[in-house]
């Protein structure tokens, strides 16, 4: 009888054994199933946010695109003119200077970052009071360089908003 009772349970932890090692393969299988899908929804996730940044950047780059376009159609003289006065300061060129330093960042010529960003400073100073002295002649050129310059990004930026 006691050998009966070791065969017994020797037999049922056995299948206890068996059925485990079951649940194992089981749960080793469905786990690997979840991984792959994880894995897949990290792909789709990277792809929308690739198309996400994507729709930001041509959003961006039509905004500095018809800025420069407006930038264009002003004289430079009418720019150094408006500085030369005690506070004057030049409308609508102040506001659309601002503006595209807002998207510098898609500007890959150093030098209109340089001209962009003096001529924002020489503006802010104006509106404090200071007078532009005898730098109206230099100012106007650098306005006329970033419209000048800024014909690379325009045809750029045209080539990648077609496409």
């Amino acid at each position: 009888m006691h050998t009966l009772i070791n065969d017994s349970a020797a037999v049922i932890l056995a299948i206890a054994t068996i059925v485990l090692a079951w649940a194992t393969i089981k749960l080793f299988i469905h786990t690997q199933a979840l991984s792959n899908l994880t894995k897949r929804l990290v792909l789709i996730e990277e792809k929308r946010d690739e198309r996400d940044e994507q729709t930001k950047r041509r959003a961006d780059i039509t905004i500095a695109l018809n800025t420069i376009e407006e930038l264009l159609k002003i004289d430079p003289n009418h720019f150094g003119t408006y500085l030369s006065r005690p506070k004057g300061i030049p409308e609508p060129e102040n506001t659309l200077l601002r503006r595209l330093h807002n998207y510098m960042k898609y500007i890959k010529d150093p030098d209109c970052h340089r001209y962009i960003n003096h001529l924002i400073q020489v503006i802010d100073t104006v509106q404090q009071g200071t007078n532009i002295g005898g730098n109206r002649a230099v100012l106007e050129h650098e306005f006329k360089l970033i419209q000048e310059r800024m014909n690379w990004s325009i045809t750029e930026w045209r080539d990648e908003l077609a496409s």
